[in-house]
């Protein structure tokens, strides 16, 4: 994520740009590189959530205790949809073809993220260069149809547990990537269903 550098009275610092064939001078801010615990909320006008506000409570310590809940919350998501994909596995697909259908979703919200101009439309955060990722996700799209097409009927063959929790990984992984991890619930919702069958 980008943020402006502040000087010592708090301002955005500013830079001044010269053109050398026109002499033109632009004015731009001075940004730099930060890491941060901040994710979006699918659905809601104001869609950024921060996980610094889950420890809000513990003051000057909410700075590096952020970290510590981000964490806890990345382990547990990807945990959880890789072992649902998992349990989802059999003879009929479902864990491919489910898998195929959030690997689009997420595709596509990973080209708009990295499109300034249609996340600013969408209101979703913009992070640089993430549209490279619908390369990746076009192969793991490619990937789960090959397989279906292979193990057409009549089915032989399921992928066991190295294929499956790969595939759950992958996209809790990749949607924690672009940001959009609220919405495993949505797109991984047969496999979390399953958990409970």
């Amino acid at each position: 994520m980008r943020e402006h550098v502040k000087d010592e009275n708090g301002q955005n610092l500013q830079e001044i740009l010269v053109d050398p064939v026109t002499g033109e001078q632009t004015v731009q801010f001075v940004t730099e590189d930060v890491k941060s615990t901040i994710t979006t909320i699918p659905f809601v006008k104001l869609n950024e959530f921060n996980y610094e506000w889950l420890v809000a409570f513990a003051g000057e310590a909410s700075s590096w205790l952020k970290w510590i809940v981000y964490a806890l919350a990345i382990i547990l998501i990807i945990t959880a949809v890789s072992n649902a994909a998992n349990l989802t596995d059999g003879l009929d697909g479902l864990a491919t073809g489910t898998s195929a259908i959030s690997g689009a979703t997420l595709g596509v919200l990973a080209y708009v993220s990295g499109n300034i101009i249609y996340a600013d439309y969408l209101n979703i955060m913009y992070i640089p260069n993430i549209g490279e990722l619908t390369i990746f996700v076009a192969a793991f799209i490619g990937a789960t149809v090959g397989f279906l097409w292979y193990n057409s009927y009549p089915a032989q063959v399921f992928m066991g547990d190295t294929g499956s929790l790969a595939l759950g990984g992958i996209l809790a992984v990749f949607s924690i990537i672009i940001r959009k991890e609220f919405l495993i619930p949505l797109l991984c919702g047969i496999f979390l269903l399953k958990i409970f069958q």
